[in-house]
């Protein structure tokens, strides 16, 4: 037999309860307290910072709601980079959009892989995310040349797309099309290369082009 309260027990209970809820509410509304102040102490940072600030847009300035603060990860590179220790290459897709990627000075061909995969990803979920469909779309593999008119792919199988593509340096004297393959210099496809054996620095220009088959 379930056990029966006594109305002193229940009011008991719901006093607990209403206890409870509250406690529950302020300890809320105390957190979200410490995150705003948090983030306006970082955004204060950041903006005033003059090697920071480019990371934070400059429309966001002004609307301290809007705010969208650098992950960490954005942080460190900004640094890494400003004190020489990494460098700005930009990814070409070959469908018009471009992706910016950080990599160390002294980065294999490999670590170049795995930031190229970090940033296309990225991108891809945050296309996805603002697109909003149904769940059932946008299933299937990378495409060569995404159009940005085309439902984008939920992920990305980098193990197959390695088996036909490759990274490739951008010719730096030739003209880049707003879209498809643009002249290249060198093709990556040894990953235990580093990238200043191909002549990679500050600012250069990576894409996918087809892989050769080795005899």
């Amino acid at each position: 037999m379930p056990k029966s309260f006594s109305c002193t027990e229940k009011r008991h209970l719901r006093f607990e309860v209403k206890f409870m809820e509250e406690e529950f509410s302020t300890t809320i509304k105390e957190y979200q307290t410490v995150l705003e102040s948090v983030d306006k102490k970082l955004t204060s940072v950041i903006t005033n910072d003059r090697f920071l600030n480019d990371l934070v847009p400059k429309s966001d300035h002004e609307v301290a709601e809007s705010i969208n603060l650098p992950i960490n990860k954005e942080v460190m590179n900004t640094i890494e980079v400003h004190f020489g220790r990494a460098m700005r290459l930009t990814l070409l897709r070959g469908d018009g959009v471009r992706l910016p990627l950080v990599v160390p000075v002294d980065a294999r061909v490999l670590e170049l892989r795995w930031a190229v995969q970090d940033a296309v990803t990225s991108y891809m979920n945050h296309l996805y995310s603002t697109l909003n469909l149904p769940k059932d779309k946008g299933e299937g593999g990378f495409a060569d040349c995404i159009s940005p008119t085309n439902i984008p792919p939920k992920s990305i199988s980098w193990r197959n797309l390695w088996k036909t593509k490759c990274l490739a340096l951008v010719n730096p004297n030739s003209l880049c099309p707003p879209e498809g393959l643009p002249s290249i210099s060198a093709r990556l496809d040894v990953l235990t290369n580093k990238l200043s054996y191909h002549q990679i620095r500050n600012g250069a220009m990576i894409t996918f082009a087809p892989r050769l088959k080795r005899k």
